[in-house]
């Protein structure tokens, strides 16, 4: 162990001072508590002895005791002698010297060496040892060991990284924007080596986040207000979350070291490592830090590791999606929800606890398709769902009676997350682009003059259903319209609005929404069942008011329902609106009405 972690010193020992009390401690626990357990379990079979003294290593309430600021070297330890149980019981060297220790082995003896069960029933009991202590398996483990020997090297680039990330060269003048309080750099790489990895260490292979806690604890005083850093917010995010991404280049083995390229990597036996093209760009090569990396090809491989170029074509533009739905999962979550509470439809919905919760159930579901576009699976897209759905009856449960609306924010947020991948989610029309062929991103959804017409229609939307509902009213005296005429205006105005939006960015899917809100899941007619004739005229009627808008004519105010208002007129050449027309008819609702 100490060999392993050159730089780490036991509790107790003072190597100045050549006292090295706690490592007598460290062998003494070793020797009469763990292998002395594990020596009575096998003897007596089962596993009690084990489990009971690695729970004297907890608290009553779960928490580590006597090794909580080594649990990595205290794990690394117990791991080797379970490896050392095992060479003992099965080795017939005549060697009987070891690589640290000045005693001499006790051959065993044996006429052969101790069969598989044997064998097994010793790792077993260590393993068990080792997931009292530290749930996680071995992988996490090794993920600790790979962060530790690399906790230097991430400290120093993190370091260098957020220094340069806040300086600019202004009229070839440097100015340097972040002053580092205390000890300046030594203390930022101090404190990213010698506390917050740690911490990430300790929580990494026993679960949880106790240890993260108790740092971010040390940057509060007991009101939480923030201490030491109060006035570096910005460059301290900054620098945790580029400590994150090389973490998991650390775990994963992707560092190098300076001078390294991905194609020349070797692995522990000098062998070339040969990483395949499609993954050379996952390697990080340092800027900052003159550290060597640290790698070990006979780590534990992740059974959920990511797809790969052999298994999946273009892997890398479902993992670049995934990371854009993720950067914007709370602006899409919020974009959602606000979208489908700005119909008309929904203005009596009344969401239980708020509209946060609805926020909170489509973060769930991002993060699942987040998760299952990385690994190329539906898993968690499948238990989101499943969540919604009383396994006993398979009926409904949570929204019963929002499920309309539920089923409403599902389909915007298909919409959002499809056009985030394609980096379309915000964007609108652009200045100067107007018949000008332009590559990528940049290009507008349709000529300017679509967006001129959907913005006369947009502005004036409120005006021209309560004008077709009025007229309609005329037309069927007779008409009963259930909770009134304000409802009928309600409807038409959900029906222009996503009008507007089709016009202006292309597709029908919002004309396909606004259409199912009048039919059920057999595709008969619903909701205006006692109307048909009437709901098709007063729509049929908004449009030949929108197409008046797109033109800009007037619409004249025979509604008696509000007061006369001023109608907002379109200042475009009148001709360009007309070629507009076949479109908009292309764009009309379709209705199943008998």
């Amino acid at each position: 162990m100490k060999a392993a972690f050159g730089d780490f010193v036991i509790r107790g020992d003072v190597p100045a001072q050549n006292s090295y009390g706690g490592t007598s401690t460290c062998i003494r626990d070793t020797k009469d508590y763990i292998l002395g357990a594990v020596i009575k379990d096998i003897h007596e079979g089962g596993n009690y002895h084990t489990l009971y003294t690695a729970r004297t290593y907890l608290t009553t309430s779960g928490k580590l005791d006597h090794i909580g600021e080594e649990i990595l070297q205290a794990l690394y330890t117990w791991n080797e002698v379970g490896k050392l149980a095992k060479e003992i019981i099965t080795t017939t060297s005549t060697t009987l010297t070891g690589t640290y220790t000045t005693r001499y082995r006790i051959p065993n003896n044996f006429s052969s060496p101790a069969s598989a069960n044997v064998q097994a029933e010793v790792d077993t009991l260590f393993e068990d040892l080792l997931k009292v202590v530290a749930p996680n398996d071995q992988r996490f483990r090794e993920g600790g060991f790979q962060l530790w020997k690399n906790r230097d090297y991430i400290a120093e680039e993190v370091e260098g990284y957020i220094q340069n990330k806040y300086q600019a060269t202004i009229d070839s003048v440097v100015f340097d924007f972040l002053e580092i309080p205390g000890t300046g750099s030594a203390g930022c790489k101090n404190d990213i080596k010698t506390y917050i990895l740690p911490a990430i260490m300790s929580d990494l292979v026993t679960g949880g986040t106790y240890q993260t806690q108790a740092i971010i604890d040390k940057y509060l005083d007991t009101n939480d207000n923030i201490l030491n850093v109060e006035h570096e917010l910005s460059a301290l995010n900054d620098a945790l979350e580029h400590c994150k991404m090389l973490c998991m280049k650390a775990v994963n083995n992707l560092l190098m070291s300076p001078g390294e390229v991905a194609a020349g990597l070797l692995d522990n036996d000098g062998a070339a490592l040969s990483a395949p093209a499609w993954s050379h760009d996952d390697y990080h090569a340092p800027l900052y830090t003159t550290q060597a990396a640290y790698r070990d090809s006979t780590i534990v491989l992740d059974t959920e590791g990511y797809p790969n170029a052999a298994t999946r074509p273009n892997p890398d533009r479902y993992l670049d999606a995934a990371d854009i739905l993720w950067d914007n999962r709370s602006l899409i979550a919020r974009e959602v929800v606000s979208c489908m509470n700005d119909l008309s439809k929904y203005e009596n919905l009344a969401i239980p606890g708020g509209h946060v919760n609805c926020e909170d159930d489509v973060l769930d579901m991002i993060e699942a398709m987040v998760h299952d576009l990385r690994m190329d699976c539906n898993e968690k897209v499948w238990d989101a769902s499943a969540l919604y759905v009383e396994t006993e009856d398979n009926s409904l449960k949570h929204v019963e009676s929002e499920w309309e609306a539920s089923i409403t924010v599902v389909k915007i947020l298909r919409d959002v997350v499809t056009m985030s991948m394609r980096n379309a989610f915000g964007r609108d029309y652009i200045d100067g682009n107007e018949n000008v062929t332009v590559e990528g991103y940049e290009s507008n959804p349709k000529a300017t003059m679509y967006q001129l017409c959907g913005d006369a229609i947009d502005g004036n939307i409120r005006y021209i259903a309560e004008q077709a509902v009025s007229a309609g009213l005329v037309q069927f005296p007779n008409l009963a319209i259930p909770g009134g005429p304000s409802n009928c205006v309600h409807d038409v105005t959900d029906i222009l609005r996503a009008l507007v939006f089709n016009l202006k960015y292309g597709g029908n899917n919002w004309l396909q929404y606004a259409s199912e809100f009048y039919t059920n899941y057999s595709g008969n007619l619903d909701h205006v069942t006692n109307a048909p004739t009437e709901t098709n005229w007063i729509i049929n009627k908004a449009k030949e008011y929108a197409i008046r808008a797109m033109k800009g004519q007037v619409i004249a105010n025979d509604a008696v329902i509000l007061p006369s208002r001023e109608f907002m007129k379109l200042s475009q050449d009148l001709q360009q609106c007309f070629k507009l027309l076949v479109s908009l008819d292309q764009l009309e609702l379709s209705l199943i009405i008998y």
